[in-house]
């Protein structure tokens, strides 16, 4: 894939996002460009990430509407996770685990 460079199995990084680009234009560059929402992810790690993507500060306020235009377009899948929490994975992944 163009713009990724794989480190290891686990890392990647990313050509960089354009400079002064928010939470959505960030989230749709990591869903499109990075296998990073190929295993569940909480709000806690997409930020975390997010943030070192683009040295920013960024809380989870700041991506919970962006999320829910993703699950509502089907880029993105909620999975309940432990503690009455939902982490998110990319659709396709959710998929084909479901087969």
């Amino acid at each position: 894939m163009a713009g990724l460079r794989f480190e290891s199995q686990s890392t990647f990084s990313m050509e960089p996002i354009p400079k002064g680009s928010g939470p959505q234009v960030t989230l749709d560059a990591v869903l499109e460009t990075s296998d990073f929402f190929d295993i569940p992810r909480r709000l806690k790690e997409i930020v975390a990430h997010c943030n070192q993507l683009q040295n920013q500060q960024w809380e989870g306020s700041d991506f919970t509407q962006t999320l829910s235009r993703l699950v509502k377009k089907g880029r993105l899948q909620e999975v309940p996770v432990e503690g009455g929490f939902v982490a998110y994975v990319s659709t396709e992944k959710f998929k084909k685990e479901k087969e």
